[in-house]
């Protein structure tokens, strides 16, 4: 008779175990990973973070536990440093993408930077913009560059302006102001029909 309050107890215990491992299953931490970008300088922030929640159950909300960051130079954040159109400053980080923890794939307005921050062609942009303008003219474009939320048309300027590479000031003065009017009229005409 002894016996069976044994198997009783042992019994008891195996459930007990199970649970907790159930329980510390469903609310290990698990990895966030996304990326942001300075709406300022292009800079790339990488980031980790651990989260308990969400993983198991998508109705309950994720806490964080620990975040890391990563900073990493942009081709765009390095001349803006190098030309001096930017000096240190309080990163404004606009998340742009990430993944994990449940979570697929999250976009937010800072993916509209990478294109731009990323990208060499752009950079060089901003170094004619400093060798062919003055220094409001290229700070208007550098702005509008880095603006998450503006008009898609400035950050897509070099499909605009075009590809081939333009040897004279005059030449690049005049064909950036033509392109300046033709994206200024896209940008009312899709106001105006509501489209942004």
């Amino acid at each position: 008779m002894r016996g069976r309050p044994l198997v009783r107890r042992n019994f008891l215990v195996w459930v007990a175990a199970l649970l907790v491992i159930l329980l510390l299953g469903c609310f290990a931490p698990a990895r966030f990973r996304y990326d942001s970008f300075c709406s300022v300088c292009g800079m790339r922030r990488a980031s980790t973070e651990w989260q308990v929640g969400r993983s198991v159950f998508n109705g309950i909300e994720s806490h964080s536990l620990f975040t890391s960051h990563s900073l990493e130079t942009t081709p765009l954040s390095a001349v803006l440093f190098q030309k001096g159109l930017v000096s240190k400053h309080e990163h404004r980080w606009c998340f742009a993408h990430g993944d994990g923890n449940g979570v697929r794939c999250a976009v937010g307005a800072g993916d509209q930077l990478r294109n731009v921050a990323e990208r060499r062609e752009v950079a060089n942009f901003v170094v004619t913009l400093v060798d062919y303008t003055d220094k409001t003219t290229t700070q208007k474009w550098v702005e509008r560059l880095v603006d998450p939320e503006g008009p898609g048309q400035w950050r897509h300027v070099l499909s605009y302006l075009g590809r081939e590479d333009v040897k004279t000031k005059d030449v690049f003065v005049k064909r950036l102001e033509e392109t300046e009017a033709f994206i200024a009229e896209d940008v009312e005409t899709m106001k105006e029909t509501g489209l942004r």
